[in-house]
């Protein structure tokens, strides 16, 4: 499984899962936050392992990254979007807190 991980920098610093892609693309709907999930197009491309989105809360931002990798060419059933989002998910201990190295 591949996460693509869209909160912005100081959220993804706080709370991300180990290995997460982080793109930093959190709303996805400028050009500018298209590209900077397009960084991490080839790895998601290479595999055929599935993929989940995590945003801030899993509404807009997450739908719009679905929207643009399915536009992209990756198969919709490769794609799932984190329910409530990280603010959402309720095993804090098993996520990540770079702040506090």
């Amino acid at each position: 499984m591949k996460i693509v991980d869209i909160q912005v920098p100081d959220e993804f610093r706080k709370h991300h899962f180990k290995n997460s892609l982080e793109t930093n693309a959190y709303p996805v709907k400028s050009a500018e936050d298209k590209k900077k999930l397009d960084a991490v197009l080839p790895q998601l491309t290479a595999g055929r392992e599935d993929i989940v989105i995590v945003c801030p809360r899993g509404g807009g931002g997450a739908k719009n990254t679905y929207d643009h990798l399915k536009g992209k060419g990756i198969e919709e059933k490769r794609l799932f979007i984190l329910e409530d989002g990280m603010q959402g998910w309720p095993f804090k201990q098993l996520t990540l807190d770079d702040t506090k190295k």
